[in-house]
């Protein structure tokens, strides 16, 4: 299926997306460009003026929420979206935080953040994944801490350390007892989740 966002995105391209499990909801962070006319190719060169991030029908191609564009000079540009496996929520990596929204109405619902220090950069969660059962969600940051959180309180249920490289991705069991992740370190490191 060719799905045309023409309409929907006006100038804009995604550079990310995710996609529900149940193939109905299509997330999407979204680039606006803007044409340059002092750059080399006059009626070509594209640049991006701000982001937003939006959920898509993806039966009717019709964009069901979308956030306000960013165009600040350092604008918070999503790094990673994961639906939960339920489909009720929309996990997206802003920045240093976490935003936990409503797929179906984009309604903030929560806002998780990894333990604070004075170098807050190296602190962004990566990678996202959610526990079968969508109560847990699971992110790695930069300081190869990994962080496990119930999605209905925010509520910070585990750390987890070990990794000494950049954790590249997270999955979890089918089961929801356990889960990997894959480093830069060269190692693939399995942990067990409490209550599990």
């Amino acid at each position: 299926r060719r799905l045309n966002l023409k309409n929907e995105l006006q100038k804009g391209f995604a550079r990310l997306a995710a996609i529900s499990g149940d193939g109905k909801k299509l997330a999407l962070e979204v680039s606006e460009l803007l044409v340059e006319p002092s750059g080399p190719d006059p009626g070509g060169t594209l640049w991006p003026t701000g982001y937003y991030r939006c959920v898509v029908d993806i039966t009717t191609g019709k964009k069901l929420w979308g956030t306000k564009r960013d165009d600040s000079q350092q604008p918070a540009i999503v790094s990673a979206f994961r639906f939960s496996p339920d489909g009720k929520i929309l996990a997206e990596r802003v920045g240093q935080t976490i935003n936990l929204r409503d797929s179906t109405t984009g309604a903030l619902l929560r806002v998780l953040k990894c333990e604070k220090e004075w170098w807050e950069w190296a602190k962004q969660a990566e990678a996202l994944a959610f526990t079968p059962d969508s109560k847990k969600l699971i992110a790695a940051d930069l300081r190869n801490n990994i962080y496990v959180w119930d999605v209905a309180t925010g509520k910070e249920l585990q750390k987890f350390t070990g990794h000494r490289g950049r954790i590249f991705s997270v999955s979890v069991s089918l089961d929801g007892r356990m889960f990997a992740t894959a480093s830069e370190d060269s190692t693939v490191l399995i942990w067990q989740l409490d209550g599990a």
